[in-house]
């Protein structure tokens, strides 16, 4: 019988529960997903660093899945109390007919099984398609060459999971409880019919809110604009978060009296049309509902700027890799060598460069007068990587030389007279000091020679792949007469493979090369030639990259999981009390269609109120934060905002199940 009673009741409140059960869906399969991708055995065939941010990165999904889980005990704990809402006159009436509350509790302890087991058991399957493309996404990220495993099934995933299913239930089955035992049959019979806590303000207690709450979140504004590095936030953090919540919290306390204010204050938008009810209805809900309303913006905010980071950071990052390893192989002698030493020593160590290289340029940089300091780069403004820079010698090449790198980029070669010279800088650490200086058209003495700059800008090309973001600092290109008199100071072998060589393994052949000439004194071992790969900058840089990106986008659309699902459900409640608003509209003469569309309008304005702070929030902390990412890895990072189409396509979802669920409220 009980039984029985469960599942009807359960396929009778299909609508009521639909929302939840999406949501519980979508979390469970990103639980999933993201934990087994994170310990899917294609990483294993990383190198030690992408093991390194792999093992980081399982370690890490375990604590946000945690993290995430205490999240969800307030979505949990906010549905459920919706549930109850929308089916107290239910359960008021299995009381009032002598069921007793323990019986009530069990019936909705089981519903609740099977809501979560149903959510579970989709959320498995679509976790494991989602799997199957974050998994292709991370061999792209960390260049491997392993295949997906279509059948690869990760315990550990479903471990964490399935945690989080039991806590889920078990919040969810004591809340039902505490709530049963503690109202009425009465109380129960009422709630639905009730209007909640509405605040009422009057207009000098709106006023002086609303000001505070500007004040409040001036204030954090120029706080937050106002920290220059990681040791001014952690100082600051504390006061700028209290300043902010507490002036997100007044805003939105104050925002439902001060929307209807304002708008009586234009009669010809609030008299127009069915607007009354409209504005009436989103001023209510907004006084009833402002301090979720708020913890929802706060959600968000957190969402938008980690998503922000994430996806910005790793887009930037993929555009300077490419930028700064235009070779797949990059040698440097730590003196000069003769003109070919680099390709036969490689061949003598049974590496053919015929068979390997389809391009390569063996070069000397020179030594010469000029200092840093006379292009006008200050160490004062500089970034801290680049303290005493100011004092170091500038390199110089050749132009004939410069013009094979060009060349190798498939760039076009630069005339150069006998009294000109030309810089190469791409970092940005001293890129502004060198435009600077070129700009005003200062000479330099190089060699005995008085030369002018051929350029007001300087090239931005990569003549030795070294870093990302860290390459060139400033180089000098002067005519080949000049370097005649200069000491030789590097040599440097760049070098272009041919379509179809194994990278990796050539990688660890060079590697065994570099060994080969390396020495051990009282500092340790030291080397007379230093390397660079293109996939061990794509190893370092796209891997770190790929790790930060994968991490707060699981972050960040949990928090917008949970901020949606609970302002859907908020709006679906406020259905309930449209309902008769729009039996009175409709026997006035409107038809469902207008109704419908009033509704519509209702549900998109109400999911933007949140959004009201939290997009110009997300996207400040966002960008401050970026700011910080900048000065830690050495390059620009472009805030992109094409990265929230996650969140677009979020709010777009459950956008139209709230209107679809509560647009079948008002119908029925």
């Amino acid at each position: 019988m009980l039984a029985k009673l469960v599942f009807r009741n359960v396929k009778r409140n299909l609508q009521t529960y639909s929302i939840y059960f999406a949501t519980l869906t979508i979390i469970y399969s990103l639980l999933y997903s993201f934990n087994t991708v994170v310990s899917n055995p294609v990483l294993n065939e990383a190198g030690d660093t992408k093991q390194i941010l792999s093992r980081f990165m399982e370690q890490f999904m375990g604590v946000l899945s945690i993290f995430a889980a205490v999240a969800f005990i307030f979505l949990v704990l906010y549905s459920t109390q919706f549930v109850l809402k929308r089916r107290s006159k239910e359960l008021g009436l299995y009381s009032s007919l002598g069921m007793k509350n323990k019986k009530i509790g069990k019936i909705l302890f089981f519903e609740s099984i099977i809501v979560n087991s149903g959510s579970l058991i989709l959320g498995f399957i679509i976790g494991w398609i989602i799997s199957l493309f974050l998994t292709k996404i991370l061999i792209s990220i960390f260049a491997l060459s392993s295949k997906v495993n279509y059948f690869y099934v990760s315990s550990k995933a479903i471990f964490i999971t399935v945690i989080c299913f039991f806590i889920i239930v078990i919040i969810s089955s004591i809340f039902n409880k505490i709530k049963i035992n503690r109202v009425s049959i009465i109380s129960l019979l009422k709630e639905e019919d009730a209007n909640g806590n509405e605040i009422k303000l009057n207009s000098i207690s709106q006023i002086i809110g609303m000001v505070i709450s500007i004040i409040c979140l001036s204030v954090s504004t120029y706080l937050i604009n106002s920290l220059q590095d990681i040791s001014s936030l952690k100082s600051l953090g504390y006061i700028i978060l209290i300043i902010s919540v507490i002036g997100i919290l007044i805003f939105y306390y104050t925002f439902g009296n001060m929307l209807i204010r304002l708008i009586k204050r234009i009669p010809k938008l609030y008299y127009k049309s069915s607007n009354t009810v409209l504005f009436r209805e989103l001023s209510t809900e907004s006084n009833k509902n402002s301090i979720t309303i708020a913890v929802m913006s706060i959600f968000l905010t957190l969402s938008f700027s980690i998503v922000l980071i994430g996806g910005s950071s790793y887009i930037s990052m993929n555009k300077e890799i490419s930028n700064s390893s235009p070779y797949n192989l990059t040698i440097i002698a730590n003196k000069p060598l003769n003109k070919g030493q680099f390709l036969k020593e490689l061949n003598d160590r049974g590496i053919d460069t015929n068979a390997l290289f389809s391009n390569s340029v063996d070069f000397y940089t020179y030594k010469s007068t000029i200092k840093y300091k006379d292009l006008g780069i200050e160490d004062k403004n500089l970034w801290q990587i680049d303290n005493g820079l100011e004092n170091q010698s500038v390199s110089v090449i050749n132009i004939s030389e410069f013009n094979k790198i060009l060349e190798m980029q498939g760039e076009e070669k630069i005339n150069l007279d006998k009294n000109q010279y030309i810089i190469n800088c791409n970092y940005k650490g001293t890129l502004s000091y060198i435009n600077n200086f070129l700009e005003q058209g200062r000479s330099l003495n190089i060699g005995n020679s008085e030369l002018q700059p051929k350029f007001q800008s300087p090239t931005d090309n990569t003549i030795i792949m070294t870093s990302v973001g860290n390459n060139d600092r400033g180089t000098l290109i002067v005519h080949d007469s000049i370097t005649d008199s200069l000491e030789k100071h590097d040599n440097v072998l760049n070098a272009i493979y041919k379509k179809g060589v194994d990278e990796r393994k050539l990688t660890r052949m060079i590697n065994e090369y570099i060994m080969d000439h390396s020495w051990t004194n009282d500092s340790g071992l030291q080397f007379d030639y230093k390397y660079q790969t293109r996939d061990r900058l794509r190893d370092i840089f796209s891997g770190s990259m790929g790790a930060i990106v994968f991490l707060t986008m699981f972050t960040g659309v949990i928090f917008t999981l949970i901020s949606l699902c609970i302002l859907s459900i908020q709006i679906t409640t406020t259905a309930i009390s449209f309902k008769k608003d729009s039996k009175i509209l409709n026997s006035l003469g409107m038809k469902y269609e207008k109704i419908s569309k009033l509704l519509l309008k209702e549900i998109l304005i109400y999911f933007s109120i949140p959004c009201i702070l939290a997009i110009p929030g997300g996207i400040l902390v966002g960008k401050k934060i970026i700011s910080f990412f900048e000065t830690f890895l050495n390059f620009t990072i472009q805030v992109n905002p094409v990265v929230l189409i996650i969140q677009i396509a979020l709010f777009t979802l459950y956008i139209f199940m709230t209107y679809s669920n509560s647009k079948k409220i008002i119908k029925d």
